[in-house]
């Protein structure tokens, strides 16, 4: 069983034009979640014949329960993200918990990888998902995955895959007319070709993709704005990556994806949007990251990052580009046994430059400091 609690008070700064002005608002929310999870797996291998088949079986029932206390949400004042905030905020939502959701996932799935050939192998599974959103939804798919893999020699992976997943409807949010509702779930579709090379020192990897997901569409009416599913958010691109160990103590690695994210198959009532780039999507992204365990301390480490995010529209009507933008990340990690349990500390600083910039969901953090410890049962 795992249960979580979240107190949260939030601010989000909605953007209004290219000049850096925004809208302040803040939202408090909260709650208890609690999982259920039982799953039973049978693995196995066997020959028919000049055919090797590894086996994987199983059955899972997972049940969700959600407490939630109520919400607020008021606009502040405004600002800019090039001049310092003045306002401020104290919360006043109320901290009494009310029933929520209460959701039930069973599922039966199995799969089969067959080698056939030298170093040929087919992978072929489904998996049937009873999903029930208890005063929202009840669903109960087959989702299928195949996979074809060749390996022309050890350290070398050609694949070709394709997969179907059941994705949760979302809630929608306060600034919708109808805030609250349940959307329905989806099914994702994603088709990839790829290439995996692993050695000792260095490893790399290159695929080609194409994504189907459930769009989530703005819809104006007389009313106000609804949340709405129309068509599909189309991802097509491709990617790579690589690492390599320089030393046994330093390990330099990054990678880059470019990516062309269109709607796509819309109603007639929301034709305008058909075609245009996803909101929030950027069509590149890269990322260069170093690695450092210091020989002379065992368990420790430092890191740094940098990750280049491309410009991306801001709505689904294109009308408004937020520009790239480039955060610096570095920390340093600790790890030690106490009382025979693996613990981890770390310790690290993120967008290390205060680099002034805008995310899809408003104005950027500035220079943020963290500290978290794991402890391993």
């Amino acid at each position: 069983m795992t249960t979580s609690w979240n107190d949260v008070n939030k601010i989000f700064a909605y953007i209004d034009d290219v000049n850096g002005d925004y809208d302040v608002n803040t939202y408090e929310l909260g709650g208890k979640s609690e999982w259920k999870l039982a799953q039973a797996l049978v693995q196995g291998r066997f020959q028919t014949g000049p055919l090797s088949h590894q086996v994987v079986a199983g059955v899972s029932h997972q049940t969700g329960l959600g407490w939630d206390r109520p919400y607020e949400w008021n606009t502040l004042g405004r600002g800019n993200i090039y001049q310092r905030p003045t306002l401020r905020h104290d919360a006043v939502g109320s901290r009494v918990l009310a029933r929520g959701s209460e959701t039930v996932q069973q599922a039966v799935f199995v799969s089969d990888t067959v080698s056939f050939a030298d170093g040929w192998s087919l992978l072929a599974g489904a998996r049937y998902n009873d999903f029930e959103n208890k005063g929202a939804y009840h669903t109960y798919p087959i989702t299928p995955t195949y996979a074809l893999m060749y390996k022309p020699a050890d350290a070398v992976t050609l694949y070709a895959s394709y997969v179907e997943s059941l994705e949760a409807g979302s809630r929608v949010g306060s600034d919708y007319i109808n805030a609250g509702d349940v959307l329905d779930p989806t099914i994702s579709k994603q088709y990839e070709f790829g290439a995996k090379i692993e050695y000792p020192r260095w490893s790399a990897n290159a695929a080609a993709f194409r994504l189907e997901r459930g769009a989530n569409i703005d819809l104006i009416t007389s009313a106000g704005k609804r949340l709405v599913q129309d068509g599909i958010t189309l991802y097509e691109g491709v990617e790579a990556s690589a690492d390599v160990r320089l030393t046994d103590a330093f390990t330099l690695g990054g990678g880059v994806t470019w990516l062309d994210p269109t709607y796509d198959k819309l109603s007639p009532g929301s034709a305008a949007q058909e075609g245009n780039r996803t909101a929030g999507a950027a069509r590149w992204q890269g990322v260069l990251h170093a690695d450092y365990s210091v020989p002379q301390v065992e368990g420790l480490s430092v890191y740094a990052l940098a990750r280049y995010y491309g410009d991306v529209y801001y709505d689904a009507d294109n009308t408004l580009k937020l520009p790239d933008y480039t955060l610096v990340n570095a920390g340093v990690g600790y790890r030690m046994q106490a009382a025979g349990h693996p613990v981890t500390w770390r310790a690290g600083v993120e967008n290390l430059a205060n680099r002034t910039y805008w995310s899809n969901a408003g104005v950027g953090l500035p220079r943020t400091f963290a500290v978290s410890v794991r402890f391993d049962m």
